[in-house]
């Protein structure tokens, strides 16, 4: 039923499990490259008992001929050629012809040809002198450099004059002058953004703030002024005199004294001053400050986005987003073999509007088994009550639809079938206690047997969710915990194996990242147990 508890190497589990995956990684990218190999250039499969040639170049992918006749693109295998003398022509497009001769000894012997590109050069002098000369993305100097032939993109800039932008073509054994004159520029603004027009200061690190960006075309300076409802600046910043062209600044929603502001509409005034004729133009955008955008981060074992084991009724402000993973492993040893299963997860989660998530879950199981189970599955949440006060309280309605390629497994109690859930927050500080019961329909039941019934039926069941959640914004932890009702058709009960598993999640300073460390664990009805270790990381937009 449930592999019996042994909790060896727990210790070392998340180490093992990545070594693990590494290694598994590095052999399928082996197989993977040999059989691409052997489809590709079949020739390249060589008995070392055999008499072959092996003719390459550098760098590779150049065109061969062996005695006049096209063999391919390089490296090529001639297989059982006679010893003697063989003519070798290796073109590539950019490179020097190769035209030569090879005398083969016979055995297994290989040759590599060094390419010589075809070059020229370019002479380019600007006005200013100052200006950044970039040749098909490579940063160059004035006066001459030599390339290999070609077309490129030319590109000229210096700050406070008009980008230049062209094709040139290099040729063979010629030098290409260019004489590049930029225009100034006029005193201009474009591309004023905020990164979010709406915002929570209280959410931690970047995720509680906006950034105010624009670009400026010439020299000028700069103020920012806030406002309020009433037109009252709230808070002001002076920019240096403008020398570049990108220019950001970040708010995080206080006063110039370094007070929080209150919940509501503020303007974010810029003044922009021209050096030259010294005219100021103002731009205008409006922000919103407001507290009850929470942005936190969430796993997403069960198919729902909260604690491993329920999710929470809370969602994610609209247009935001997570992309997240969680590795689990668990290893043992098993008649002086190593076994390990580790599952894991990846969750993808938006926010569609103020009261409404999606979420899409995929993960698989690693074994050292032939058998690779998987699932996929999809939830939308709506948040329809929240009731705020010393003590809040969540609820929201979930919908998910979930499959697994294996039916008699459960390892994220995301189980193939529809389930609908209703999860119940109580909120005091930052510690959250939810309960959340979830049914399931589906076509399959539940079972650890190794020799178990795959047929279709009809079946039911409940999950019983529940957590607690210490949440202070940059870290996180909590403990969750799920039990699997017994068919409704089979009486009233639980069914083992009990899961419980314990987070820790935290967000990496100056950054959108979160790392997260977590441990699962399954109880069975003898006592037995099963635990997982490991870790994910997340990140936050």
């Amino acid at each position: 039923m449930i592999s019996s508890g042994k909790l060896s190497f727990f210790c070392y589990s998340i180490l093992v499990f990545y070594c693990i995956i590494i290694t598994n990684c590095s052999i399928l990218n082996e197989s993977t490259l040999q059989n691409l190999d052997s489809e590709q250039n079949p020739q390249i499969s060589i008995d070392s008992d055999a008499n072959n040639i092996t003719i390459d170049s550098e760098p590779s992918d150049a065109e061969i001929f062996v005695n006049n006749k096209y063999e391919g693109e390089g490296p090529v295998v001639l297989m059982d050629m006679l010893p003697g003398v063989y003519k070798i022509e290796i073109e590539k497009t950019g490179y020097k012809k190769i035209n030569t001769w090879i005398t083969y000894n016979g055995e297994n012997e290989s040759f590599l040809f060094n390419l010589e590109p075809i070059i020229g050069k370019i002479s380019i002098s600007t006005e200013p002198a100052e200006s950044q000369i970039i040749l098909g993305g490579r940063e160059i100097e004035q006066g001459e450099t030599i390339v290999p032939v070609g077309t490129y993109n030319l590109r000229v800039t210096c700050f406070g004059y008009e980008i230049s932008e062209k094709q040139i073509t290099i040729n063979e054994d010629q030098i290409t002058y260019i004489t590049e004159e930029l225009i100034k520029s006029s005193f201009r603004m474009e591309d004023f953004n905020l990164s979010r027009s709406v915002f929570n200061p209280d959410n931690p690190g970047l995720l509680g703030q906006t950034d105010i960006s624009f670009k400026v075309f010439s020299y000028g300076t700069g103020r920012i002024s806030i406002t309020d409802v009433s037109g009252l600046e709230v808070y002001s910043k002076e920019f240096d005199r403008f020398t570049s062209w990108d220019q950001l600044f970040n708010w995080s929603g206080e006063s110039d004294t370094g007070d929080k502001l209150v919940n509501g509409e503020y303007a974010i005034n810029l003044y922009l001053t021209d050096e030259k004729t010294l005219n100021t133009e103002h731009y205008i955008k409006n922000v919103q400050i407001d507290r009850d955008l929470q942005i936190n981060y969430r796993n997403g074992w069960s198919g729902n986005s909260g604690l491993i084991f329920t999710a929470i009724p809370r969602v994610m402000p609209k247009n935001n987003m997570q992309l997240s993973t969680l590795f689990m492993g668990h290893f043992d040893r098993e008649n002086n073999f190593l076994v390990y299963n580790s599952p894991m997860c990846l969750l993808f989660r938006y926010g569609f509007g103020r009261n409404l998530e999606l979420n899409v879950n995929a993960g698989i199981v690693l074994k050292n088994t032939t058998e690779l189970p998987y699932f996929l599955s999809s939830s939308l949440r709506f948040h329809y009550l929240k009731l705020n006060n010393r003590i809040s309280f969540n609820s929201a309605v979930t919908g998910k639809i979930a499959f697994h390629n294996r039916t008699g497994n459960d390892v994220f109690t995301n189980f193939t079938g529809i389930s609908i859930g209703n999860p119940i927050e109580v909120k005091t500080g930052p510690v959250s206690f939810i309960i959340n019961p979830e049914i399931t329909f589906s076509m399959w039941d539940v079972t650890y047997d190794l020799e178990f019934d795959d047929d279709p039926g009809f079946y039911m069941w409940l999950y019983t969710r529940a957590g607690i959640l210490a949440d202070f914004g940059f870290i996180s932890t909590a403990l969750s915990f799920a039990a699997r009702t017994k068919t409704f058709s089979d009486g009233f009960g639980f069914s083992f194996p009990l899961h419980s598993a314990f987070e820790l999640n935290y967000l990496i300073p100056g950054t959108k990242l979160y790392l997260n460390i977590s441990a699962i664990a399954e109880f069975g009805n003898n006592n037995n147990f099963y635990i997982f270790g490991g870790g994910g990381l997340g990140y936050i937009n």
